[in-house]
């Protein structure tokens, strides 16, 4: 099935993925939506940007970016923080408006390779499996399918023959199962695409906050509360994976070892999160 084939199906969910990390945590967002919504989501963010352009003179076919405009590079070097922090503001109404919800799964760095290490498991594939978890989930309770949509990797296509074998055989660790609700996932170039720009917003946010690295400077941690607070009721996941207990071996298969266990993390950062149906 070829991308526009994925595109035109409204009646499925579309999953849009993006990451971010710093030294201590890598995470993955995802922003679910059903399909029809995709381009209604383009279309306001479109809006955002040719309405900045008209305020501010940045030229609206800027990507959004969180980390630029959180730090003012690139194209949005010549712009107040204030206007930046407007901008994004508009840009997390206009995605609390057409998500359905917002999935985080985060791995801790150090405890992740401390255990892991040499047996050929990464961090960002163990996340982004972590998350298309919780999307089959939420798919199979509502009798849904979704595509999965995620910004460019370098493990792009390790991702897609994993896909295969977690369709097939199932998901690693004891709670193993078959993601036959993700229909495809497929790697796009966020530059093009504004709903890989919105999941890049809520996931860089997500981060800069869980961090800390803000918590210093009263004004811009209680700016970054406000811009959370546009999204905060859509998140029905949000965990950070870190080991409870030493890894022992398991074996999965006669060349495989027991990877991260999906309980083994400090369960929801967020309070008043609502449970997965």
């Amino acid at each position: 099935m070829g991308r526009e084939d994925a595109l035109s199906s409204d009646d499925r969910w579309i999953a849009f993925i993006d990451e971010s990390a710093d030294r201590d945590i890598y995470r993955i967002g995802a922003l679910v939506m059903y399909a029809g919504q995709r381009r209604l989501l383009a279309a306001d963010l479109d809006a955002v940007m040719d309405r900045a352009e008209r305020e501010f003179g940045i030229p609206a076919s800027t990507e959004l970016h969180g980390v630029d405009m959180f730090q003012g590079k690139g194209a949005w070097r010549d712009l107040q923080p204030w206007q930046r922090i407007k901008i994004y503001g508009e840009a997390l109404d206009v995605i609390a408006f057409r998500a359905g919800c917002l999935i985080f799964e985060a791995i801790e760095r150090e405890p992740f390779a401390l255990a892991y290490a040499g047996r050929g498991y990464n961090e960002h594939e163990a996340a982004l499996m972590y998350t298309l978890e919780r999307i089959d989930e939420r798919a199979r309770a509502r009798r849904q399918a979704a595509y999965v949509f995620a910004d460019e990797c370098r493990f792009a296509a390790s991702v897609v023959r994993s896909l295969e074998d977690f369709k097939r055989d199932g998901t690693w660790g004891y709670r193993s199962r078959k993601l036959d609700r993700i229909l495809k996932i497929e790697f796009i170039d966020s530059a093009k695409h504004r709903q890989i720009q919105a999941a890049d917003l809520v996931t860089y946010l997500k981060q800069r906050i869980a961090s800390g690295r803000d918590d210093a400077r009263p004004k811009v941690a209680n700016a970054n509360a406000k811009l959370w607070s546009k999204i905060e009721q859509k998140v029905v996941r949000d965990r950070v994976w870190a080991p409870t207990v030493p890894p022992a071996p398991y074996a999965l298969r006669p060349d495989a070892q027991r990877p991260p266990s999906q309980d083994g993390g400090r369960g929801l950062e967020a309070r008043g999160q609502a449970p997965l149906a």
